[in-house]
């Protein structure tokens, strides 16, 4: 497992060897035991060091079981963090991010939402600022998360990438609420129209609008710039438009090129007109885990009157194309993008 906020917590609290003297030697093992991946003494070392009084240490040790998946005992370890800081402003501004972090990961907004705007008042951070709309947008608090975006992008004019993301996220706020002109006009005043994030945007925005022509247009242009997971959205709207001769040749395109998200698709197509190859197809796609090929194997298995194996693909398809629509669903800034 990639250890994402511990790196963040390294580069902060590595080198701080003044400061909180008791305690600092066992403080300085435990880093070393992480940087070495053995947690299990990181553990111990960084307990033995707040047992005499290393206040960072509390947030070293929370952010372990964070990472962990450990979530009492990381807020337990946090919340010490807080209340026994002295006065540093980075343990403050970091302690009141992650805390955030990890409320929003066990689905307690309210309580994320109070520490990203502890975090936000206290430090002037606008990463909270940002990931504070991301918890409003989440919690459907749209004027909310308006006002959140609105305010992060008037201070990080100068950081294009950045203020491009905010955009898209603002965006996204807009087209939940119905403003499609906005969010048009937000996604227009972008640095960069052409990333993939933008352009799966724009397809979005006027698919939700019912202009499935240049919805199509959108998402075949992500997926010609190599964004797979587009193919789903090209078929659809295809099929929609009533192209059936651009179905088969993107999907026979898409599948040459090796998509993983043509082989279900692809597989279907061919079982609908001749079923030639189409089992083979889907088996090879079940293997490269392509939730569509799940489907397919459903629908061969009820031609062949195998109903129990083809009950199993269907559960497992629908457990598998819920995680894949939900990751396409999600906006663009989220709390491991800092």
């Amino acid at each position: 497992m990639k250890h994402k906020f511990l790196i963040l917590m390294l580069l902060i609290f590595s080198f701080s060897i003044s400061y909180g003297a008791n305690g600092n030697e066992e403080f300085l093992k435990a880093n070393e035991y992480y940087e070495k991946n053995d947690y299990s003494n990181a553990e111990k070392m960084f307990l033995e060091s707040i047992k005499k009084g290393n206040v960072r240490a509390n947030y070293n040790l929370a952010t372990i079981y964070l990472n962990e998946k450990e979530y009492s005992k990381a807020e337990k370890y946090f919340l010490d963090a807080l209340k026994k800081n002295n006065g540093d402003p980075e343990l403050e501004k970091s302690t009141l991010f992650n805390l955030s972090r990890l409320y929003q990961i066990t689905n307690q907004n309210d309580k994320a939402e109070k520490y990203l705007k502890m975090s936000s008042k206290s430090t002037n951070d606008v990463s909270a600022e940002i990931e504070l709309g991301t918890t409003y947008f989440y919690q459907k608090k749209y004027d909310l998360a308006e006002k959140a975006y609105v305010s992060a992008l008037n201070k990080i004019k100068d950081k294009k990438e950045l203020s491009d993301n905010v955009k898209l996220n603002l965006a996204a706020v807009y087209r939940e609420q119905k403003k499609y002109k906005e969010a048009e006009n937000t996604l227009l005043s972008m640095n960069d129209k052409n990333s993939k994030n933008s352009i799966r945007a724009f397809g979005i925005l006027y698919w939700k609008q019912n202009n499935k022509r240049k919805a199509v247009e959108y998402f075949k242009k992500a997926l010609d710039n190599g964004d797979e997971e587009m193919l789903s959205n090209v078929v659809k709207l295809y099929g929609e438009l009533d192209e059936d001769d651009k179905i088969e040749e993107v999907l026979r395109n898409q599948y040459n090129k090796q998509n993983k998200y043509a082989y279900g698709l692809y597989g279907l197509f061919i079982l609908e007109n001749n079923g030639k190859g189409a089992e083979k197809m889907c088996k090879t796609g079940i293997q490269k885990e392509d939730p569509f090929s799940f489907m397919c194997m459903e629908e061969i298995y009820k031609l062949q009157g195998k109903n129990n194996e083809a009950q199993k693909m269907s559960l497992e398809y629908q457990k598998r194309i819920a995680k894949f629509l939900e990751e396409q669903s999600k906006i663009v800034i989220t709390r491991d993008q800092f």
